[in-house]
């Protein structure tokens, strides 16, 4: 089935295309590693997938367990014994999970996979709360959970953080400025959802909230330099998530 999002994606990609920034220049582009090569690295490690039952986090979720990591996979539909149920679209939410790794982790996480998210949506914009959910789960919520692992002391040093989301991009200047995004997000973090919500709007938030996790985990490297820190555009994995 075509995905009805296809010609928008077309017209998006001609009109304004995105130049992704690599961190690693000098790397650039490297051949997929099968989990066989992986294990020499991943063997033994205890990864915590925070988005891990659908799309990317569940590919990733499979990719680390074939290279024979140890997993806990955190997401709303997550079961037990290797899944923690959680919803992180508000702050408690966000606690209640770190509470419950505080219980259920016997040793430092080495590996920390963000891939938790949310699309714009016209009817369902908000969270109940009144923060809208692309902030919520793309900025909030990991803001919340990795300041309150670093904080009850469940990373490993040299902890290695992912965070994958639409950001470390160039994305135009028509599109975006320090007062849009300031203004953005202030919309986006009302007292009172709306009923409706611009799709247009949602998008617009969403590429301002990619900006502003850019800058949040920026700050995490200057809080947790121990940390290493990680951010990738999901553009770059194959999954069926937009056709879905």
């Amino acid at each position: 089935m075509v995905s009805i999002f296809a010609p928008t994606r077309a017209l998006f990609r001609a009109t304004l295309p995105l130049t992704l920034c690599p961190m690693d220049e000098v790397v650039g582009r490297v051949p997929a590693l099968s989990p066989e090569s992986l294990a020499h690295v991943l063997k033994g490690k205890l990864a915590l997938v925070v988005g891990g039952t659908r799309g990317i986090g569940h590919a990733i979720t499979q990719l680390l367990l074939a290279a024979e990591a140890e997993v806990t996979v955190v997401g709303r539909s997550a079961t037990p014994p290797t899944g923690i149920a959680a919803d992180l679209f508000s702050v408690e939410g966000c606690e209640r999970l770190v509470a419950a790794l505080r219980e259920r982790v016997t040793r430092p996480i080495d590996i920390v996979v963000l891939t938790v998210g949310a699309w714009p949506s016209r009817t369902n914009a908000h969270a109940a709360n009144g923060v809208h959910k692309v902030v919520a789960l793309d900025l909030v919520a990991r803001h919340v959970v990795l300041t309150g692992l670093a904080a009850a002391d469940l990373l490993a040093p040299s902890c290695r953080v992912m965070s994958v989301l639409a950001a470390s991009q160039a994305y135009p200047r028509v599109l975006v400025d320090a007062e849009s995004v300031q203004r953005s997000l202030e919309r986006a973090c009302v007292d009172v959802p709306p009923a409706t919500s611009s799709l247009v709007g949602g998008f617009s938030t969403m590429f301002h909230t990619a900006l502003a996790h850019d800058a949040w985990l920026r700050h995490i490297g200057t809080r947790h330099p121990g940390l290493i820190l990680m951010s990738t555009f999901p553009g770059i994995l194959a999954t069926d998530v937009v056709g879905s």
